[in-house]
């Protein structure tokens, strides 16, 4: 058993973990990180497979935070490259735009599907001015069309969710802004304050590697392959943080812990009878609820269509996401490459998550064929990776339960403590920065305001 005294233990190496070590590393302060799996960045790691570096899933990475943004800018440099932030949806044998400007204002949809779904808005939006609406489905029909709705968002929000909108009540009524007609029918995409989009050249994963970098120059350490086995706390102090290796078993005595791990798997350690009898493990994840299943397909010939990713509202596939890694402007793939990742959604013991690789990469493969996305005979690789307990869909209103409000609550009292485990790779960032920030002035006023869930002034 070895023992050691650090100043910051930082338990995870995800963007929050990372950002907290960085921040404190320019102050000169060098931490140490545990990360249970051998790489740098948790669900921001990339996966190589021979000469290609691409994301784990789809990653859009926003620049709404300015702190954040600074901070990628600087460990990126050159590498962190704009990209033409072009989404389309897959629709039976179509292929539509959800923003105009590519394709004008029909966005892709032939002529006469076009004007059938104007004069399905149009009968939908009377419909429901005079019949109440039963359910979400219905309330999304009278806003869009139903034509207008399927084709564009219904399929993939249902898969993306796990939610069956005929299954779930109807929206208080919203003010809708002054548009047109078919802006109306068609519905315009949100970029959540975005004015630019950029992304790695060679993967999300290399924001983690220079950040790891950076941290090692400058004195941190890292312990890979290493899990938190248990967590002493006396007199509202974490006194004892106990991992374990292969080979060994490791004590440290933090004057600061700084963790991204899952608030369920944190407070399994700390505070276990706050759990109650739910159904989580040590790890965070929960048996029955959402998991993601990525099928990546390598190509030798360049991609067929040049959007970033497709949303696929198609109801005659499970697939719910199709991400175009060569689209990013980067070194992610080969140039004359492809490499699509193939994305299901499954809730609670879905049978995809049964059955084998093989299986899902034909199914994979044999969906991209029928839609016209890629030729069979031109692939040469495929990987296939189960997420178990893994939601690609998680919002923060989602996130913030009642439950995970009271064990929030619990926490908070346990003043060497920082939790900065969030949805959203650039809010975790930011809670890793306002935590090393509140060590190194010793004050966490702002740590708290600005990154508190709970906190009237969360971002």
């Amino acid at each position: 058993m070895r023992t050691e005294d650090v100043y910051a233990l930082i338990l995870g190496s995800g963007p929050a973990g990372l950002g907290a070590a960085y921040r404190l590393t320019k102050s000169g302060v060098a931490p140490v990180v545990l990360e249970k799996m051998h790489v740098a960045g948790g669900l921001m790691r990339s996966i190589q497979r021979g000469v290609f570096s691409v994301d784990l899933g789809r990653k859009e990475l926003y620049s709404r935070i300015p702190d954040v943004d600074r901070l990628w800018t600087e460990v990126l440099g050159d590498a962190y490259r704009p990209y033409p932030h072009r989404v389309g949806v897959v629709y039976h044998n179509h292929i539509f735009e959800i923003e105009r400007k590519y394709r004008g204002v029909r966005r892709g949809v032939p002529w006469p599907m076009f004007f059938l779904g104007v004069l399905d808005y149009l009968r939908y939006a009377i419909k429901f001015r005079v019949k109440p609406m039963h359910n979400y489905e219905e309330y999304r029909y009278r806003r869009r069309g139903r034509r207008f709705t399927r084709m564009f968002a219904q399929g993939f929000i249902e898969k993306f969710e796990g939610k069956r909108w005929a299954e779930m009540p109807p929206e208080e009524e919203v003010g809708v802004q002054q548009a047109t007609l078919v802006e109306v029918a068609l519905g315009t995409p949100t970029a959540m304050g975005q004015t630019h989009w950029r992304h790695p050249a060679k993967g999300s994963g290399q924001i983690s590697q220079s950040l790891e970098q950076h941290i090692r120059e400058a004195g941190g350490s890292f312990h890979f392959g290493t899990q938190v086995s248990e967590i002493h706390v006396s007199d509202g102090r974490i006194t004892q943080v106990y991992a374990k290796t292969e080979n060994e078993e490791l004590v440290f005595h933090p004057k600061h812990v700084v963790s991204s791990l899952p608030l369920e798997a944190l407070c399994q350690f700390i505070l276990p009878n706050a759990l109650g009898t739910g159904s989580q493990d040590v790890t965070g994840k929960t048996p029955v609820g959402k998991s993601t299943i990525l099928v990546y397909i390598f190509s030798a010939a360049p991609p067929i269509f040049p959007h970033a990713w497709l949303n696929v509202t198609c109801p005659t596939t499970r697939i719910g996401r199709i991400t175009n890694y060569a689209a990013f402007n980067g070194e992610m793939v080969p140039k004359g490459q492809t490499c699509l990742c193939v994305e299901f959604f499954c809730t609670g013991s879905d049978p995809l998550l049964d059955l084998e690789t093989e299986a899902l990469h034909t199914l994979a493969l044999e969906g991209c064929a029928k839609f016209g996305l890629l030729a069979p005979a031109t692939c040469f690789d495929h990987l296939v990776l189960k997420l178990p307990g893994v939601d690609a869909a998680t919002k923060w209103q989602d996130w913030i339960t009642d439950a995970r409000q009271q064990l929030l609550t619990a926490i908070r009292p346990i003043e060497n403590l920082y939790n900065v485990n969030r949805p959203g790779t650039d809010k975790a960032t930011y809670a890793g920065l306002q935590a090393a920030e509140a060590m190194l002035t010793g004050d966490r006023t702002a740590f708290d305001r600005l990154t508190d869930p709970l906190s009237d002034g969360f971002l």
